[in-house]
């Protein structure tokens, strides 16, 4: 706990540690464009979600962190490194009160009122229906993502669907079994020569989510593969 409050409450943010972090942030993103079933769940985030704070990147863009100064680092920790904002968890073989104690020895200093007393607020995020496209004819297989609007996670609907994302289940071509697959879809892609992989998801955020499949096809392959996902659906 002694070394987590140094750590929250007594950031140095030396400027050559800042460009050390960006060479190896920068580096971490283009490793992370060669991953292009992330990169297309991102475009469908981005796209259903957009212009709401869930439309952008976990790990933010490039220009974003080129152009990232130390005094905007501190800004941040200024704005949200307040205690109404934080949380202190711990688990396993923990006595309560003495990370209570503990709590109230180091983080007695983190500042409690903002500026003007104003807690920031965060504005829900609506879904819009929408496709985005980027075609690359040097790649030799399409990544496809789709998806509807699902409920949050404290939505009694988000089982049914955690339910029925186990029933369409995922497949890949290393898998054995041929035809006898126990998700439909599977047995269809197999039977049809459909896809080379595909799974669903149900990702649930506060108060929306998205719950869809995505799939990785030979380029003449996607309209039959989305036939057969929508049928099953």
């Amino acid at each position: 706990v002694e070394l987590l409050a140094d750590v929250v409450q007594n950031c140095a943010l030396e400027e050559s540690q800042i460009e050390k972090e960006r060479g190896v942030i920068l580096q971490e993103l283009k490793e992370l464009d060669t991953n292009l079933t992330d990169v297309t769940l991102d475009y469908l985030h981005a796209t259903a979600f957009q212009g709401t704070a869930l439309g952008r990147t976990v790990e933010g863009t490039t220009e974003n962190i080129k152009r990232m100064t130390r005094a905007d680092l501190v800004s941040y920790i200024d704005t949200n490194f307040k205690a109404p904002r934080m949380v202190l968890a711990a688990a396993g073989g923990v006595s309560h009160k003495e990370l209570v104690d503990a709590a109230k020895q180091h983080f007695s200093g983190v500042p409690f009122t903002y500026k003007e007393d104003m807690v920031p607020s965060v504005p829900p995020c609506r879904f819009t229906g929408s496709e985005i496209r980027v075609r690359d004819d040097a790649l030799p297989h399409a990544h496809i993502a789709l998806a509807v609007e699902g409920p949050g996670w404290a939505d009694p609907d988000n089982v049914v669907l955690l339910v029925a994302n186990s029933i369409m289940g995922r497949y890949d071509r290393t898998f054995g079994g041929g035809k006898n697959q126990s998700s439909r879809l599977a047995a269809l892609a197999v039977q049809h020569n459909l896809c080379h992989s595909f799974q669903t998801f149900n990702t649930s955020y506060s108060d929306t989510g998205l719950f869809g499949f995505h799939f990785i096809s030979d380029p003449l392959s996607i309209d039959d593969m989305l036939y057969c996902a929508q049928g099953e659906w």
